[in-house]
């Protein structure tokens, strides 16, 4: 059952197929977004992220979890890597390539921009810049268990006095 603000789902994925900028409704300025957006999607894609589609929503009517659903939809009918669905208030995205905590962060710096196309250059940016610091988590789990390790000896040599 579909819902009055439901976009066109085959619409958007045949323009997703068609140039990877698609729009949920006609406008005036769609096409000096799609240049503007396409542009972005290029820099994008030189980067480590695969092939990527955009898709602009006019309505807010869709809660954030019904856009990661239509992003993931949409990822699958055009085969593309990653899909960023991006509504006035709200915004989601899906990808292959890209793992849950690269997409968040991604997603924060796309819906702070107004511009779309400075967004999606800003969701590139901040989903290639993370890194998992791995580095200091190792040091970090040592830390704790050296510490275990010295509470337990501790403990251990008290209980000992304690029982003579």
């Amino acid at each position: 059952m579909s819902t009055p603000n439901a976009p066109d789902f085959d619409g958007l994925a045949a323009q997703l197929n068609d140039d990877n900028v698609a729009f949920g409704t006609a406008n005036p300025v769609n096409d000096a977004l799609q240049t503007d957006l396409l542009g972005a999607l290029d820099e994008l894609e030189a980067g480590e992220i695969g092939p990527t589609g955009v898709v602009v929503l006019e309505t807010t009517g869709q809660r954030p979890g019904e856009l990661r659903d239509l992003a993931q939809d949409l990822q699958h009918a055009t085969g593309l890597d990653t899909v960023i669905v991006r509504t006035p208030a709200s915004t989601a995205a899906v990808s292959d390539s890209l793992n849950r905590a690269q997409i968040e962060k991604g997603q924060y710096a796309l819906i702070a921009e107004p511009d779309y196309a400075a967004g999606v250059r800003a969701f590139g940016a901040e989903a290639e810049g993370f890194t998992v610091p791995w580095g200091i988590i190792c040091i970090l789990i040592l830390v704790m268990v050296i510490a275990a390790a010295a509470v337990s000896l501790a403990y251990s040599r008290t209980q000992k006095r304690n029982s003579v």
